[in-house]
């Protein structure tokens, strides 16, 4: 697995739902990374931010952008993530691994 996403699509779907939802997972796994506001063509502008992990942008969040939901005739709000794995399968703890299929054996704590 190299991408881990997911998107919510309800009346009330917005970009502080996915800023809190973001964050929250990011130290389920053990780690603190930062939110920074960012331009991404697939958001609404000024309702998408960046995840930068230890300096590195490792995925987007936001407010999907109408012209998409309109491709896809879908009427509600939805926001979504994206992020790359790799920086998050080890804890920033000592190494040890977080992350299921991690491949070395280890349980999901």
């Amino acid at each position: 697995m190299r991408r881990i996403a997911a998107a919510a699509m309800h009346h009330k779907a917005a970009l502080t739902e996915a800023k809190s939802l973001v964050p929250s997972l990011l130290r389920d796994l053990g780690q603190s990374g930062e939110v920074t506001a960012v331009d991404d063509a697939n958001f609404i502008p000024g309702r998408a931010a960046a995840v930068v992990l230890h300096g590195r942008d490792i995925g987007r969040f936001g407010e999907i952008h109408p012209r998409i939901l309109e491709a896809y005739t879908l009427v509600q709000p939805v926001i979504a993530f994206e992020l790359d794995v790799a920086p998050l399968r080890s804890s920033r703890l000592g190494g040890e691994k977080v992350f299921p299929g991690s491949g070395d054996g280890e349980p999901l704590r």
